[in-house]
């Protein structure tokens, strides 16, 4: 399977978007709203952290213990969870942020690598919502 070596961009506008922001609360002399969008971007950062950390601390665990297949069971469900998450999010952006971005490459790999390594979640309502998100690449050619 080929996997993707250095996207062209990781950057889906949010940084501009959020200096456009931080400059017009700045401009128009609203320091408490321009704090209040550094605390909840620093603390949405710190649970997304908080979580990845909690996560890769649990595969890595059952790797050592050998328990391999839970440890694969995890990493399934990661894959499903940040799948069903991106593609909610990148359908939001508008098609002009989405064209200059490796994000349907990335989610054809992932279609690829699914369809390669086959994975049932425990809850059905999960696989319909991945075999949905991957239908945004048809929506998109």
């Amino acid at each position: 399977m080929n996997t993707p070596k250095d996207p062209k961009s990781y950057d889906f506008g949010d940084n501009q978007h959020y200096a456009s922001l931080a400059t017009h609360l700045h401009d128009t002399k609203q320091p408490d709203a321009l704090q209040q969008l550094h605390d909840y971007t620093t603390a949405s950062n710190a649970a997304r952290y908080y979580l990845e950390l909690a996560n890769t601390l649990a595969v890595l665990q059952r790797l050592r213990e050998g328990r391999t297949e839970q440890a694969y069971k995890l990493l399934e469900g990661r894959l499903d969870s940040h799948l069903l998450s991106f593609v909610s999010n990148y359908r939001q952006l508008p098609a002009s942020v989405r064209a200059n971005q490796p994000g349907m490459t990335m989610l054809q790999h992932t279609k690829d690598y699914r369809a390669k390594f086959p994975y049932k979640e425990d809850h059905p309502i999960i696989d319909e919502a991945v075999a949905n998100a991957f239908k945004f690449l048809d929506e998109q050619k």
